[in-house]
């Protein structure tokens, strides 16, 4: 797999899926910066080798005094997609 050219643009994308997911899942989380001055400190206290860039640091977690979430009910696919035309069944090649 080649090296990228736009990293903090695949973070990104990543950051934000796992975000959507957690919320899905009733977890909360939320993007934390990390400052240049905190990069070694931050670093150090989750072992990440030093030659390995910190983009952010990204918690979940529940809410203190509220139940775990249990998900978000969704729709079964064939309900929200469409083959070739609105209304048509989409299918999956296997």
């Amino acid at each position: 797999m080649g090296e990228t050219r736009r990293p903090q643009l695949d973070a990104g994308r990543a950051l934000q899926q796992m975000e959507l997911v957690a919320w899905s899942e009733g977890l909360g989380t939320c993007f934390v910066g990390i400052r240049g001055e905190q990069q070694t400190e931050v670093k150090a206290l989750l072992d990440i080798p030093e030659d390995m860039e910190l983009v952010t640091v990204l918690p979940f977690g529940y809410r203190v005094m509220r139940p775990a979430g249990t998900g978000t009910p969704r729709k079964p696919m064939s309900e929200i997609t469409h083959g070739e035309r609105f209304g048509q069944t989409l299918t999956f090649a296997d």
